[in-house]
């Protein structure tokens, strides 16, 4: 099967078209005579072009005279700069015209049945020996691999780190219609990370690599499972992906598995951004009740895996990031945290399924951590404006905020200043962002049906849409 088209998107502040140029292809094929064996493959590739440029949108205010501010630099005294009074942007700014994706997609599935061999192959013939019978025995697994080139052959704001060091240099940013305030310097007491605070400033070379490791390249043993069924009792267990609910653009019951945002943006389909879990789930038959209930079925799940959304999250640097959400910060240090991998933090729960009334019923209640995280913040007592240094390294401010947790490890503090190495004047942390899972109970009724062609021809649509 081949297929060829052109796709174009709208983003509420990008419009971003994608210039199809995209060949989607998948082929499916049995290895032995008996179909015991299958191969299926998909790929394809397609690459987005930005017609509209990102949001750059800075207001600026003159200060009054004789009310002159510090740009927050040592040994420069104050001025009577513009002050930065409003501010969205996304970093990095992009113009029309530049690629903003060219992605490389390819998915081979492996499905292999194994009742044949439960007769005469090693030890799988002791299966006959156990108390129950085990029926449709098999497993699968899926590989994926993912590219993305927009970091390799892409323009020079995600090609390269010279947009960041542009926002190093300390050079002025403005709104391009108006231009700066009566076409002098501007304040950039504010402009992260003017200031190199928390520990040193941002390691570029460091961060690039992390952007290129998450968001680059990926090949993954994306799920792996086995099946079995005893009687009306069904199990899958092993890395899988479990769906309950049956939209395709949002999610409302469908929180079992998290969303991955950091490779490829939030325009992928959901079918190719759910993560999937370390989970055992099992679906037991009920059968029937009177003349109404048909096809019932109790189901559940447990997972002890780790795996959120937000971790590792759409990194810095990526053309998906939000406006304000991208550039380094020099006022806020973030870090985020997983659940540990183990039973007690684990997810899990159990529906109901049915038929009645020419409709599919649920009835759901399930333990999950939510895609966004939860977020804490601590500031220091006399924000956003103290200063230690290492003149005086017991002096006050020093050292963390007191009550916030510490950040990671091996992360020195060092920002040389002057022609002296050994003098280093750092912010001290201003800010300490942490992000946590938030777990969460979700409950909820479904129903799914069709609308009938008479109905839904009247409505313009066509067939009988679920």
């Amino acid at each position: 099967m081949m297929r060829y088209g052109l796709r174009a998107w709208g983003i509420a502040c990008v419009t971003v078209m994608a210039i199809g140029a995209w060949q989607s292809a998948a082929w499916g094929v049995s290895l032995d005579k008996e179909g015991t064996m299958k191969l299926g493959l998909r790929t394809y590739v397609n690459a987005r072009i930005q017609m509209e440029h990102t949001d750059r949108n800075v207001v600026y205010e003159p200060t009054l005279p004789g009310q002159p501010i510090s740009n927050g630099l040592p040994g420069q005294p104050p001025q009577n700069l513009p002050l930065k009074v409003q501010e969205s942007q996304t970093f990095p700014y992009s113009p029309p015209g530049h690629l903003r994706q060219n992605r490389f997609y390819v998915e081979a599935e492996w499905d292999h049945d194994l009742d044949s061999l439960m007769k005469s192959f090693g030890p799988l013939p002791l299966l006959a020996d156990l108390p129950f019978k085990i029926d449709d025995l098999k497993y699968h697994l899926t590989y994926r691999g993912e590219g993305e080139g927009v970091y390799n052959w892409g323009p020079s704001e995600f090609r390269t780190s010279d947009a960041y060091r542009q926002l190093l240099s300390g050079q002025p940013t403005w709104n391009d219609l108006d231009g700066p305030p009566n076409g002098s310097n501007v304040s950039t007491v504010y402009n992260p990370p003017r200031s190199c605070t928390l520990d040193t400033c941002p390691d570029i070379p460091q961060a690039r690599h992390k952007l290129r490791h998450v968001a680059t390249v990926r090949n993954r043993l994306f799920q792996a499972y086995a099946d079995m069924s005893i009687g009306d009792l069904f199990i899958r267990a092993g890395r899988q992906i479990l769906v309950w609910g049956e939209t395709d653009a949002f999610r409302l019951i469908d929180n079992i598995n998290p969303v991955d945002s950091s490779f490829g943006g939030f325009l992928i389909s959901l079918d190719e951004r759910r993560v999937p879990l370390d989970m055992i789930r099992a679906s037991y038959r009920v059968g029937e009740y009177g003349d109404v209930i048909s096809e019932a079925q109790l189901e559940g799940f447990f997972s002890w895996d780790n795996k959120v959304s937000y971790y590792p999250g759409t990194p810095a640097g990526s053309p998906w990031t939000l406006p304000n959400l991208g550039a380094p910060s020099g006022t806020t240090y973030t870090f985020a945290y997983r659940p540990p991998y183990n039973f007690q933090s684990g997810r899990g729960g159990a529906r109901f399924l049915f038929n009645a009334f020419d409709a599919t019923w649920g009835i759901t209640h399930y333990y999950t951590y939510d895609d966004l995280p939860l977020l804490s913040i601590c500031v220091a007592p006399n924000f956003p404006l103290q200063r230690v240094t290492t003149v005086n390294p017991g002096g006050a401010g020093s050292g963390p905020v007191a009550g916030c947790p510490a950040p990671p490890p091996n992360n020195p503090v060092a920002q040389p200043v002057g022609a002296n190495p050994n003098n280093f004047a750092i912010l001290a942390p201003q800010s300490l962002a942490t992000q946590q899972a938030a777990k969460t109970q979700i409950s909820g009724l479904t129903t799914t049906f069709n609308i009938p062609a008479t109905i839904s021809r009247n409505l313009g649509l066509s067939g009988e849409p679920v």
